[in-house]
C-alpha cells in the first residue's frame, strides 16, 4: 500500500485534500492502513485523533470533545462559549458557575441535546462545530487528522452530524484533514466533492501472496495451497495473513509436508468458518488433487 501512504503524505502537507474516504469489504485491510496514516502523522509531527467505532459507540459531542486535542484546551475559547450558551439554555447545573468541558459534561451535554427536537438539535451541533473550526483557525496548530474507523458502525447521530456539519465545513479551511474508513462511507456531496478523494480497498491479487511467501523464506509450502486460499479469501489481507501465518508456525516443526498434513494443520483454523466456507475449502482441495 506504498502508493496510498504516498498519497496520504503529499495530502498532508499540500493541503489540498481535506478528506479521504477509505472504503472496503471486512479485512481488506482498512483499519491496517489507518494505523498506518496516524503513524505518519505522528512521525510528521502533526497532531491527530482516532475514533474506532468498533471499540466504543461515540456520540458527536464525545467526537468533539477529543477533537479539543488537536488544538488545545487553553486555546478552545469559542467552543466553551458555546458548550455554556447550550448549558444555560438547558437544565444542567455546573457547580460554582465553574464549567469544565471534562467527561461528566460530555455526557450530560449529550444526553441534553438527544432530548431536544430535530431543528434544535440541528442548531447546537452547527453552532458547536463551528466554533470548533473558528479555535482551529486562530491556533497554532498549523495541521491536524481526525480518524473515524469502522464507520459503518457509528450511530444514525453520528452519520448525521459528520454529513450535515462536519464535512460541509472542511472546504473553508485548510488545517484539519479527515480520514473515513468503513465498509459504509459518507457517498459524495456538492458542498465537499472536490476537496477529497476515495480509496477503494480489495483483496491483494494472487502474485502478491506468492512474493509474500517468498519474502518469508517459506519453501514448504505448496503454490496450490496458497491459489486454494487466495480463492476462499479473495486475497483479503486479513484473513490471508493469519492463515499463512498459522501454517507458517506449524510448518517450522516439519522437515517435509505433503498435502494430507497440510490439510490436518490448516483444520484448526477453519473451524472458525462458516459451512459454506469449508465446504469450498474442500472442493477446491480436491479440485487441485485431481488436476
Amino acid at each position: 500500500m506504498e502508493a496510498e501512504q504516498a498519497k496520504f503524505i503529499d495530502t498532508l502537507h499540500s493541503r489540498q485534500c481535506a478528506l479521504i474516504l477509505i472504503e472496503g469489504e471486512s479485512g481488506t485491510g482498512k483499519s491496517a492502513l489507518v494505523n498506518r496514516f496516524k503513524d505518519i502523522a505522528s512521525s510528521e509531527n502533526v497532531p491527530s485523533v482516532l475514533i474506532n467505532f468498533r471499540d466504543s459507540s461515540y456520540t458527536p459531542i464525545d467526537i468533539i470533545h477529543l477533537m479539543i486535542n488537536l488544538v488545545g484546551k487553553n486555546d478552545c475559547k469559542n467552543l466553551q462559549q458555546s458548550i455554556l450558551d447550550f448549558v444555560q439554555s438547558s437544565n444542567i447545573v455546573i457547580k460554582d458557575n465553574q464549567l469544565s468541558f471534562g467527561a461528566k459534561l460530555v455526557v450530560e451535554v449529550s444526553s441534553e441535546l438527544n432530548q431536544k427536537s430535530q431543528n434544535e438539535r440541528r442548531i447546537w451541533y452547527r453552532q458547536i462545530t463551528t466554533s470548533f473550526f473558528d479555535d482551529l483557525a486562530i491556533s497554532s496548530t498549523e495541521r491536524a487528522v481526525l480518524f473515524l474507523d469502522t464507520y459503518e458502525q457509528s450511530d444514525d447521530t453520528v452519520s448525521a452530524w459528520v454529513n450535515t456539519h462536519l464535512l460541509p465545513l472542511l472546504g473553508a479551511q485548510n488545517k484539519l484533514q479527515v480520514v473515513i474508513a468503513g465498509q459504509r462511507v459518507p457517498k459524495p456531496d456538492v458542498e465537499w466533492d472536490d476537496i477529497h478523494f476515495k480509496l477503494h480497498l480489495a483483496g491483494l491479487d494472487l502474485q502478491y501472496w506468492y512474493k509474500y511467501i517468498e519474502l518469508r523464506q517459506i519453501k514448504q509450502i505448496n503454490p496450490e495451497w496458497i491459489l486454494t486460499l487466495y480463492k476462499v479469501f479473495d486475497g483479503k489481507p486479513a484473513a490471508m495473513i493469519t492463515a499463512l501465518d498459522r501454517l507458517t508456525e506449524d510448518l517450522i516443526s516439519f522437515s517435509a509436508i505433503d498435502d494430507d498434513k497440510y490439510w490436518a494443520l490448516l483444520k484448526t483454523y477453519l473451524q472458525p468458518l462458516s459451512y459454506e466456507e469449508r465446504n469450498l475449502i474442500s472442493a477446491l482441495s480436491i479440485f487441485h488433487w485431481f488436476e
